[in-house]
């Protein structure tokens, strides 16, 4: 499979996490089903003075996890458009960001209420990462 597939399965991949439910909450404040865009929000709210019963450590891994997508956009456009400017380290970059988002499994309840939308946006960075290391080895991928 070449690059600019690969890119555009990841791709695919991404932008259906971003439009089926992540997670499905049933408390006392908020009861329902969130989309992907709308967890990227509030991953994000803390930098808009939400103020949310958490420990700032959590806040700053929230912040960070919403963050992680800029990487995985650049890769998609990388692998789409400019292939050859993939580096090595970048595959460390989006394991190091699959593990950040993998923390949300470790939030306490979260695994039974987490929906498909996660797993395709957390599949979107291990396909990226194995994207960048296949790509660097000439006879695993060509353009």
């Amino acid at each position: 499979m070449n690059a600019r597939r690969l890119g555009s399965l990841i791709a695919v991949t991404y932008a259906a996490s971003w439009c089926v439910p992540v997670i499905e909450t049933h408390g006392d404040l908020f009861s329902g089903r969130s989309w992907g865009w709308q967890a990227f929000l509030f991953a994000l709210s803390p930098l808009f003075g939400n103020d949310m019963d958490a420990h700032p450590l959590q806040l700053v891994w929230m912040v960070s996890s919403a963050l992680t997508n800029l990487v995985l956009a650049a890769t998609i456009g990388l692998l789409v458009w400019r292939p050859a400017r993939l580096r090595p380290a970048l595959a460390w970059v989006l394991v190091g960001a699959a593990f950040v988002n993998a923390g949300w499994l470790l939030l306490p309840n979260m695994v039974r209420e987490l929906r498909a939308g996660f797993y395709l946006w957390l599949c979107a960075f291990v396909l990226g990462a194995i994207a960048a290391v296949v790509h660097r080895q000439p006879s695993a991928m060509r353009e």
